[in-house]
Order: structure tokens, then C-alpha cells, then sequence
């Protein structure tokens, strides 16, 4: 009985150890996204400034360049995907498929219904 209450007691001490350390945790990830909305929000400020009094984004910052850099990715993607399948028309019947057609059925004298 006394094991028993030793171990008990060993639980609730790690247990009260691993809330503490979690605790911590959350601590510091909420000071951690205070400061980067704090961030973001000055950028946001400078940003409408800048639109509102006609300066617009720069040509060499890091945003124009990630966007330039992602739309030549997707001309280069788009550019090989048109030409995998060549003059395809899936409307004309072509394409190599061999095309099934079930029997038709005819519920004449076996009954059923249908």
C-alpha cells in the first residue's frame, strides 16, 4: 500500500512537472505570434501608406520577386502539360479506347418488370 502511494505521489509530481513545462511552452509561443503580428501589422501600415500616397510596391522587393519567380514556375508547368496529349479530342471517339457497349436488355419472358 505504501508502494502504491510512493508511485501516486512520483505521478502526480511528474505530472505537475509536465503541466509546468507546457505552460511554459505555451508562454513563450504566445509571445512569439504577439511579436510577429506586431510585425506584420507595421507592415501592413507601411504598405497602405505607400499605396495611399502613390508609392505602390518596389520592383525589387522581396514580394514582386516571389511573385515573378512563381509565375514563370507555372508558364514552364503549363507550357509541358499541352503538349503531352498532342490534337487529343476526347468528343471525336478517338484516343485508341475500345468502345463498350452493353447488350440490351430485354425483360420480355422472364418477368420482372422491367
Amino acid at each position: 500500500s505504501s508502494e502504491a502511494l510512493a508511485r501516486n505521489e512520483k505521478m502526480l509530481a511528474a505530472r505537475a512537472r509536465m503541466q509546468e513545462e507546457y505552460n511554459a511552452k505555451v508562454e513563450s509561443y504566445k509571445e512569439k505570434k504577439k511579436e510577429q503580428d506586431e510585425i506584420k501589422r507595421q507592415n501592413d501600415i507601411i504598405e497602405l501608406e505607400n499605396k495611399l500616397t502613390g508609392n505602390g510596391r518596389r520592383l525589387n522587393s522581396p514580394d514582386a520577386m516571389d511573385k515573378t519567380n512563381k509565375s514563370k514556375v507555372n508558364n514552364k508547368y503549363n507550357t509541358n502539360k499541352s503538349s503531352l496529349r498532342g490534337n487529343f479530342n476526347p468528343l471525336t471517339g478517338g484516343g485508341g479506347m475500345s468502345s463498350y457497349r452493353p447488350s440490351r436488355r430485354l425483360g420480355g419472358a422472364r418477368g420482372g418488370g422491367g
